[in-house]
């Protein structure tokens, strides 16, 4: 294969990468506000998911999602978490540790870029 061939081929290869990824954002479900704070509530895209007994709390690095004086919003927060999850968004590392997906963390950024 001569060189030009190989521009072509690989132009053509990320361009059909950038669709799909596109197709992909695009193809999601209207994201709720907790939903949104939860992906751009991580800069570095890694949760931790605390159980205090009676009550299990997201944390990131940056924020806490909910408290013990507010099981009401822990327990959204968690909810907005689990569709998240299940969307392909976040996957489990070990334990109570979990971390954006590839797609999770394009989502995020491109949510982080419209928020400012």
């Amino acid at each position: 294969m001569g060189y030009l061939e190989t521009l072509v081929l690989l132009a053509s290869l990320c361009e059909k990468a950038v669709l799909m990824g596109k197709t992909i954002l695009r193809s999601l479900p209207k994201l709720t506000e907790r939903e949104k704070q939860i992906l751009i509530g991580a800069k570095d895209g890694c949760y931790l998911l605390v159980d205090f007994g009676r009550l299990a709390i997201l944390h990131s690095q940056e924020r806490e999602f909910g408290s013990l004086d507010q099981p009401e919003e822990a327990a959204l927060y968690l909810d907005a978490f689990e569709r998240l999850c299940h969307r392909g968004l976040i996957r489990h590392i070990q334990g109570n540790h979990f971390q954006l997906t590839g797609r999770g963390y394009l989502l995020a950024k491109q949510l982080r870029s419209r928020t400012g």
